[in-house]
């Protein structure tokens, strides 16, 4: 028997039932059902997988099958074991061949006759099913790309009655939709994704083909391109920042879909250009864009720092501030600086050289010193001050007295002379004051050389002691602690009294009164008509209680009579010069004897010490030295005459008798002695 399977899933399905019809046909009814049953269920899971995908196959509607083909049935008659065969169709299965196309035939009447039927495959091609598609774009970009919305509109139709299209398939993508199983179905298939290609696609029929291939193009790129801002050219300093140079910005990218079309730069907001130079301070915007083929753009902002200019620095210092541009202590220097674009990084400053540091930094030393400055921006850019120069001097002057010498007392009158030297190791000595006074005020010197020397004259303040300072002051304007003597003035002179006339052998007291510094020295001088007659220095403790002149010269000679100027001179420890005179009044002719009588029957009381008799000088002659010597008194011989001896004595008793009476009288020494007194009470008054 002939079995036909016409259940639309393809010619390949119908010839596997007749291969498997044929190979049943020689077994038994059971076993045949049995595997035609199992083969059928194989069959039909294989056909589901088809269904969910099946890849294209084309269409294929061709069957082929076995019909009769009468026009080549064989008729076989025999007889007698002869075999006659007949000539195919002639005549078919059908008719059976007359005794006459026996004879014909064969030459004989058989006497049996078989018909063998012949068959012949028949092939029908039936119209397949169709498929078309068209790609479609809601924004439309540059040259043919689409840049959004992309979608492959897809149609396909059955034509076969009892046959549906399944789904539509394409490569790439497989499976482009599945719609409800129908005779014509519409779909949209957007899952192509970024590119540039042709998509096949074809209906996959219920029949078990598919149509033939359809195809469109697909030009999607809705992905800007990717962006990238260079920066070349210039020196980068820290922070980012650029510090020398220009600065050549551009911009590059990438596009993997449409590819890129443009690469454009913009500077702060400016038009779009190839490429942007910066070479000035500031904080500049700089844009890259990216232009792909499709149109898509993508962009890239960046700032470009530039700090080409050094910050500004500035040093300080603080002490105490002397003259002329010294200090007089030591000095703290600081260092402060300012940037307007990157920002001050460091600060920095050196002293004498030395190395770099941080602010503040001390400076300590007599002497110059310099300090230099430096700072550096964020950027790098460094500025460095010009050198400063520190003068300090904390030292002051040193002055030391020369006349009299230093940290002496002295006693001193008149005009007096201090001399000294001051002096600075430093800034130098710029004067020198003088205080008489212990510093209750100040006179100055003038002068910078390092010798002073000032005239006091002291007569013009009172007597007392005095603190005289010297103090120097230097150019930084340093006063010392002083220099310092103390000296004792003193300008009255001692007061010297003899009386203002006496008589040859009379009583003539000598009064020296010192009541500041001390006495020095005293001297007696004696002159008259023919010049000087002698002088007589003594010691202080020597001076004698009155003036006491026997009346020789030199050589033992008596003095002639006459008037003589007797002077009295003391001299202090200061050198001061008081003096008093007298007249000393030798009377003439027995003036001698009356002296050498009274020295014989009355001697007057004599000094504890007498003076060696100097050589004689002209009149007010100061005393080169002096010389004491204590002498026993003497009374002084008389050399009478043998021839006049016995008169003489008559003399003598006489002026003895008359000399005794003036002497005893107290009236004239009374009275001398208050005109000494009157004297002495008015130059203490003057």
């Amino acid at each position: 028997m002939t079995l036909e399977v016409q259940d639309g899933r393809g010619i390949w399905y119908s010839q596997a039932i007749l291969a498997v019809e044929k190979f049943l046909a020689s077994y038994s009814m059971y076993l045949r059902r049995t595997t035609l049953g199992l083969f059928a269920a194989l069959l039909t899971a294989s056909l589901a997988v088809v269904a969910a995908w099946a890849g294209f196959t084309g269409p294929n509607r061709t069957t082929t099958r076995e019909v009769r083909d009468k026009a080549n049935d064989v008729w076989t008659c025999t007889r007698s074991g002869n075999t006659c065969e007949f000539a195919p169709g002639r005549p078919d299965c059908g008719s059976h061949p007359s005794t006459q196309s026996q004879q014909n035939t064969c030459g004989w009447v058989a006497s049996n006759c078989g018909c063998e039927k012949a068959y012949k495959e028949k092939t029908t091609t039936e119209p397949p099913a169709t498929v078309g598609g068209s790609f479609n774009c809601s924004q439309q970009g540059e040259d043919g790309w689409c840049r959004d919305g992309a979608s492959l509109d897809l149609s396909a139709a059955e034509p076969l009655g009892g046959q549906v299209i399944q789904a539509i398939e394409g490569d790439p993508g497989g499976v482009l939709c599945d719609p409800a199983d129908g005779a014509s179905v519409n779909c949209s298939w957007s899952g192509g994704g970024q590119g540039d290609f042709v998509v096949e696609f074809w209906a996959v029929s219920s029949y078990g083909d598919t149509s033939e291939k359809g195809s469109s193009q697909w030009k999607l790129d809705s992905q800007g391109p990717s962006v990238d801002l260079s920066l070349n050219g210039g020196e980068m300093g820290g922070g980012g920042w650029y510090r020398d140079g220009t600065v050549t910005a551009s911009a590059s990218g990438s596009d993997s879909v449409s590819g890129v079309a443009e690469e454009q730069v913009s500077l702060e907001g400016g038009g779009w250009q190839g490429s942007v130079e910066i070479d000035d301070d500031g904080v500049h915007e700089v844009r890259a864009k990216v232009t792909d083929r499709a149109g898509n753009s993508a962009e890239e902002a960046d700032e470009v720092k530039y700090d080409g200019s050094p910050p500004s620095v500035d040093g300080s210092f603080s002490g105490t501030q002397g003259d002329s541009g010294w200090y007089t202590s030591s000095v703290s220097a600081s260092v402060s600086a300012s940037d307007k674009l990157s920002g001050v990084d460091r600060a920095e400053l050196s002293i004498d050289g030395g190395s770099w540091k941080g602010s503040p930094a001390q400076i300590s030393g007599d002497g110059t010193h310099r300090a230099s400055f430096r700072a550096t921006d964020v950027a790098g850019n460094q500025a460095t001050e010009g050198e400063s120069t520190i003068r300090i001097d904390a030292s002051p002057p040193h002055s030391n007295f020369r006349t009299p010498q230093e940290g002496t007392e002295t006693w001193i009158s008149g005009e007096f002379t201090f001399e000294g030297e001051s002096s600075d190791a430093t800034s130098g000595l710029a004067g020198v004051e003088l205080s008489l006074n212990g510093g209750g005020s100040w006179q100055s010197l003038g002068g910078s050389s390092g010798d002073w020397s000032y005239t006091w004259d002291t007569r013009s303040v009172p007597n007392g002691t005095y603190t005289v300072l010297a103090r120097g002051r230097d150019v930084a304007g340093n006063r010392e602690s002083t220099a310092r003597v103390t000296v004792r003035v003193d300008n009255v002179a001692p007061l010297v009294d003899i009386p203002d006339a006496w008589t040859l052998g009379d009583y003539a007291p000598l009064t020296v009164t010192e009541q500041d510094i001390g006495l020095d020295k005293v001297e007696i001088q004696i002159s008259g008509a023919g010049g000087s007659m002698g002088s007589w220095r003594y010691d202080p403790a020597a001076v004698p209680a009155a003036v006491d002149w026997d009346g020789q010269i030199s050589g033992g000679e008596a003095a002639p009579a006459g008037e003589y100027a007797v002077t009295a001179i003391a001299w202090d420890l200061a050198g001061n010069r008081g003096s008093d005179s007298g007249t000393l009044t030798i009377p003439a002719a027995a003036l001698p004897e009356l002296a050498e009588i009274l020295d014989i029957f009355n001697p007057q009381p004599q000094p504890a010490a007498a003076a060696i008799p100097l050589a004689a000088g002209p009149a007010g002659a100061e005393p080169a030295s002096i010389t004491t010597a204590p002498v026993a008194s003497e009374a002084q011989a008389i050399d009478f005459r043998r021839i006049w001896i016995w008169p003489a004595f008559a003399w003598a008793g006489l002026l003895a008798s008359v000399g005794y009476a003036k002497l005893s009288d107290p009236r004239p020494k009374a009275l001398r002695g208050l005109r000494s007194d009157l004297r002495r009470i008015r130059k203490l008054q003057s």
